[in-house]
């Protein structure tokens, strides 16, 4: 997913390239936002169960994922630089609190098997965006974010009626992300943004032996959203 992202990235300094000059545009000021997105979650990779017996036997497993979806509110603030003889440049701050949830398809331990239940993840991250390029309509942003997440794992599905395994639980760590973003002026003080976003969650060790462990949970996402702007 990091490459999908850097794409993407190579896709907007690209498209802007070859752009007609920058129009001036409210996008241009300094201004305070509000911002709501709903997104699809596209890619989704863990590694686990792996799940600890005792005696020096493990059992390593991989848990494969459906679509998932979620939706982010944002809190955030543009200021600009102006130096002689360049061009301003654009800053972010923001404070994103999100949420997602990600249906299971099938977990792959002795053998695989079909997987009900949900991942959910829910994360604060604090946000930094820079604007690296303009074309006519568009203002191009690229980002990275760093918060704290909380993640929850159902139960299942047992590898054997003895063994009550894998299990579930939640766990609360490190999560950051990286996200590129492309927006463009819907009305006065709306703005249409479209954004690709690369995430990385904490995993989660439960229970004495049996113990079930699950690796850093990564996930790749598209979103669009509208952003209010207000002084």
């Amino acid at each position: 997913m990091i490459k999908n992202t850097l794409a993407v990235v190579t896709c907007f300094a690209a498209i802007s390239g070859v752009a007609h000059a920058a129009t001036p545009s409210v996008m241009d000021k300094e201004f305070s936002y509000l911002q709501g997105n709903l997104e699809a979650v596209l890619s989704t990779s863990q590694s686990g169960p792996m799940i600890d017996l005792g005696a020096g036997i493990r059992v390593d497993g991989e848990t494969k994922f459906k679509t998932g979806y979620g939706a982010t509110f944002v809190l955030g603030k543009q200021w600009r630089r102006d130096r002689k003889d360049e061009e301003p440049r654009y800053h972010r701050g923001e404070l994103e609190l999100m949420s997602l949830k990600l249906p299971r398809k099938s977990v792959t331990l002795l053998e695989t098997v079909s997987a009900g239940g949900s991942v959910r993840a829910d994360a604060l991250f604090a946000n930094y965006l820079y604007r690296v390029s303009a074309s006519r309509d568009y203002r191009f942003l690229l980002g990275a974010g760093i918060g704290l997440a909380r993640m929850d794992i159902p139960d299942g599905p047992a590898i054997s009626p003895d063994c009550n395994c894998p299990q579930g639980g939640s766990e609360t760590g490190l999560a950051y992300q990286l996200k590129a973003a492309a927006q463009r002026e819907y009305r006065p003080n709306l703005l249409l943004q479209g954004y690709v976003a690369y995430r990385s969650f904490p995993g989660m060790k439960q229970g004495a032996l049996p113990s079930t462990e699950y690796k850093r949970l990564n996930q790749g996402s598209i979103g669009v959203g509208f952003q209010y702007l207000f002084n």
